[in-house]
Protein backbone atom coordinates (compact mmCIF):
# COMPACT_ATOMS: atom_id res chain seq x y z
CA UNK A 1 0.00 0.00 0.00
CA UNK A 2 3.23 2.20 0.01
CA UNK A 3 2.05 3.66 -3.54
CA UNK A 4 -1.41 4.21 -2.61
CA UNK A 5 -2.74 7.40 -0.92
CA UNK A 6 -6.17 7.12 0.83
CA UNK A 7 -7.91 10.37 0.70
CA UNK A 8 -10.41 10.14 3.41
CA UNK A 9 -11.18 7.01 5.93
CA UNK A 10 -8.85 5.84 7.90
CA UNK A 11 -5.86 3.50 7.67
CA UNK A 12 -6.96 0.60 8.74
CA UNK A 13 -10.31 0.53 6.35
CA UNK A 14 -7.63 0.79 3.55
CA UNK A 15 -5.43 -2.34 5.05
CA UNK A 16 -8.72 -3.93 5.45
CA UNK A 17 -9.61 -3.16 1.50
CA UNK A 18 -6.18 -4.04 0.67
CA UNK A 19 -5.98 -7.76 2.35
CA UNK A 20 -9.55 -8.50 1.04
CA UNK A 21 -8.49 -7.91 -2.64
CA UNK A 22 -5.17 -9.76 -2.02
CA UNK A 23 -7.16 -12.64 -0.23
CA UNK A 24 -9.62 -12.84 -3.35
CA UNK A 25 -6.67 -12.55 -5.85
CA UNK A 26 -4.81 -15.47 -3.91
CA UNK A 27 -8.19 -17.52 -4.19
CA UNK A 28 -8.39 -17.02 -7.94
CA UNK A 29 -4.69 -18.39 -7.61
CA UNK A 30 -3.10 -15.20 -9.08
CA UNK A 31 0.08 -16.21 -7.16
CA UNK A 32 2.78 -13.51 -8.37
CA UNK A 33 2.63 -10.51 -5.84
CA UNK A 34 3.95 -7.83 -8.13
CA UNK A 35 1.08 -8.40 -10.35
CA UNK A 36 -1.62 -8.89 -7.34
CA UNK A 37 -0.20 -5.25 -6.11
CA UNK A 38 -1.05 -3.69 -9.49
CA UNK A 39 -4.16 -5.10 -9.83
CA UNK A 40 -4.98 -4.22 -6.34
CA UNK A 41 -3.73 -0.64 -6.72
CA UNK A 42 -5.82 0.19 -9.53
CA UNK A 43 -8.87 -1.20 -8.39
CA UNK A 44 -8.01 0.96 -4.93
CA UNK A 45 -7.78 3.82 -6.93
CA UNK A 46 -10.96 3.12 -8.27
CA UNK A 47 -12.73 2.11 -4.56
CA UNK A 48 -11.11 5.36 -4.03
CA UNK A 49 -13.29 8.07 -6.32
CA UNK A 50 -16.09 6.37 -5.29
CA UNK A 51 -15.40 6.67 -2.13
CA UNK A 52 -15.09 10.04 -1.91
CA UNK A 53 -18.37 10.44 -3.92
CA UNK A 54 -19.96 8.60 -0.64
CA UNK A 55 -17.86 8.67 2.28
CA UNK A 56 -20.64 6.66 4.76
CA UNK A 57 -19.40 3.52 2.82
CA UNK A 58 -16.73 0.82 4.22
CA UNK A 59 -13.73 0.90 1.53
CA UNK A 60 -13.52 -2.95 1.68
CA UNK A 61 -17.16 -3.65 0.22
CA UNK A 62 -16.37 -0.54 -1.70
CA UNK A 63 -13.51 -2.87 -3.19
CA UNK A 64 -15.50 -5.74 -3.26
CA UNK A 65 -17.99 -4.16 -5.41
CA UNK A 66 -15.35 -2.69 -7.57
CA UNK A 67 -13.52 -6.17 -8.21
CA UNK A 68 -16.46 -7.66 -9.14
CA UNK A 69 -17.29 -4.83 -11.84
CA UNK A 70 -14.08 -4.92 -13.19
CA UNK A 71 -13.70 -8.91 -13.65
CA UNK A 72 -17.47 -8.88 -14.73
CA UNK A 73 -16.36 -6.23 -17.53
CA UNK A 74 -13.17 -7.92 -18.80
CA UNK A 75 -15.14 -11.58 -18.70
CA UNK A 76 -17.80 -9.34 -21.25
CA UNK A 77 -14.92 -8.43 -23.40
CA UNK A 78 -13.77 -11.85 -23.56
CA UNK A 79 -17.20 -13.79 -24.18
CA UNK A 80 -18.67 -10.64 -26.21
CA UNK A 81 -21.79 -11.24 -24.54
CA UNK A 82 -23.39 -10.18 -20.66
CA UNK A 83 -25.01 -13.13 -20.30
CA UNK A 84 -23.26 -14.78 -17.55
CA UNK A 85 -20.13 -13.91 -18.98
CA UNK A 86 -18.43 -13.72 -15.08
CA UNK A 87 -19.45 -17.27 -14.75
CA UNK A 88 -18.27 -18.36 -17.76
CA UNK A 89 -15.45 -16.55 -16.89
CA UNK A 90 -13.88 -17.76 -13.53
CA UNK A 91 -15.16 -21.55 -14.72
CA UNK A 92 -12.74 -21.60 -17.69
CA UNK A 93 -10.51 -19.64 -15.73
CA UNK A 94 -9.46 -21.98 -13.47
CA UNK A 95 -10.29 -25.17 -15.99
CA UNK A 96 -7.73 -24.33 -17.93
CA UNK A 97 -5.40 -23.31 -15.56
CA UNK A 98 -5.01 -19.97 -16.81
CA UNK A 99 -3.21 -18.30 -13.49
CA UNK A 100 -0.41 -21.17 -14.33
CA UNK A 101 -0.15 -21.20 -17.79
CA UNK A 102 -0.80 -17.17 -18.39
CA UNK A 103 0.09 -16.02 -15.04
CA UNK A 104 -0.36 -12.02 -16.22
CA UNK A 105 -3.14 -12.22 -18.37
CA UNK A 106 -5.64 -11.59 -15.78
CA UNK A 107 -7.31 -8.50 -16.08
CA UNK A 108 -4.96 -7.36 -18.35
CA UNK A 109 -5.92 -4.37 -21.04
CA UNK A 110 -4.21 -6.25 -23.83
CA UNK A 111 -5.67 -10.19 -23.41
CA UNK A 112 -3.32 -12.53 -25.01
CA UNK A 113 -4.93 -14.06 -28.17
CA UNK A 114 -3.87 -17.95 -26.98
CA UNK A 115 -5.43 -17.29 -23.42
CA UNK A 116 -8.83 -15.45 -24.52
CA UNK A 117 -8.90 -18.56 -27.14
CA UNK A 118 -8.72 -21.08 -24.76
CA UNK A 119 -11.05 -19.82 -22.03
CA UNK A 120 -13.77 -19.06 -25.37
CA UNK A 121 -13.02 -23.30 -26.05
CA UNK A 122 -13.76 -24.02 -22.19
CA UNK A 123 -17.20 -25.85 -21.65
CA UNK A 124 -18.61 -26.46 -18.49
CA UNK A 125 -21.59 -29.01 -18.89
CA UNK A 126 -23.79 -29.04 -16.18
CA UNK A 127 -24.37 -32.11 -14.72
CA UNK A 128 -27.96 -34.08 -15.16
CA UNK A 129 -30.94 -33.75 -12.99
CA UNK A 130 -31.56 -36.01 -10.01
CA UNK A 131 -33.59 -38.66 -10.18
CA UNK A 132 -35.69 -40.12 -7.60
CA UNK A 133 -35.10 -43.97 -7.14
CA UNK A 134 -36.43 -46.91 -4.96
CA UNK A 135 -33.64 -48.90 -3.00
CA UNK A 136 -34.91 -52.25 -1.55
CA UNK A 137 -33.73 -52.83 2.21
CA UNK A 138 -31.42 -55.63 1.67
CA UNK A 139 -30.70 -57.95 4.70
CA UNK A 140 -27.38 -57.42 6.80
CA UNK A 141 -24.96 -60.86 5.86
CA UNK A 142 -22.79 -61.25 8.71
CA UNK A 143 -19.05 -61.29 6.78
CA UNK A 144 -17.04 -62.63 9.87
CA UNK A 145 -15.86 -66.52 9.93
CA UNK A 146 -18.53 -68.46 11.37
CA UNK A 147 -17.02 -69.21 14.74
CA UNK A 148 -17.22 -65.02 15.31
CA UNK A 149 -20.16 -63.80 16.26
CA UNK A 150 -21.16 -60.22 17.20
CA UNK A 151 -22.39 -58.88 20.36
CA UNK A 152 -25.82 -57.77 20.03
CA UNK A 153 -25.41 -54.32 20.26
CA UNK A 154 -23.05 -54.36 17.34
CA UNK A 155 -25.10 -56.62 15.59
CA UNK A 156 -27.88 -54.26 15.99
CA UNK A 157 -25.46 -51.48 15.06
CA UNK A 158 -24.51 -52.88 11.63
CA UNK A 159 -28.42 -53.25 11.17
CA UNK A 160 -29.24 -50.01 10.92
CA UNK A 161 -26.36 -48.55 9.31
CA UNK A 162 -26.86 -48.73 5.83
CA UNK A 163 -23.24 -47.67 4.18
CA UNK A 164 -20.98 -50.74 3.38
CA UNK A 165 -17.97 -48.94 4.36
CA UNK A 166 -19.49 -47.69 8.16
CA UNK A 167 -20.60 -52.00 7.79
CA UNK A 168 -17.30 -53.53 7.19
CA UNK A 169 -15.58 -50.84 9.99
CA UNK A 170 -18.23 -51.88 12.13
CA UNK A 171 -16.76 -55.59 11.62
CA UNK A 172 -13.52 -55.28 11.64
CA UNK A 173 -14.05 -52.85 15.61
CA UNK A 174 -15.59 -56.51 16.29
CA UNK A 175 -13.31 -58.88 15.54
CA UNK A 176 -10.41 -56.82 16.77
CA UNK A 177 -12.80 -56.29 19.95
CA UNK A 178 -12.64 -60.13 20.29
CA UNK A 179 -9.60 -60.63 19.54
CA UNK A 180 -7.77 -58.12 22.09
CA UNK A 181 -10.79 -60.28 24.03
CA UNK A 182 -8.94 -63.31 23.93
CA UNK A 183 -5.28 -62.15 23.77
CA UNK A 184 -6.53 -61.00 27.70
CA UNK A 185 -7.70 -64.52 28.45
Amino acid sequence: MKNFIQKNGSEAEWNDAYCRLDNYLCALRILNPAQRRRIILRLLERTASRHLENPAHCPMALAMQEVNAVTGQWFEQIFSSRKRASVKGFVALLAVDAPEKWPAAFLAEEIPPDFQRALLECRAHAAPDLQVSSMVPQPFANPLPGGINLPDSLTNLARSVTSGATKGAVSLLSVMLSLWGNLLR
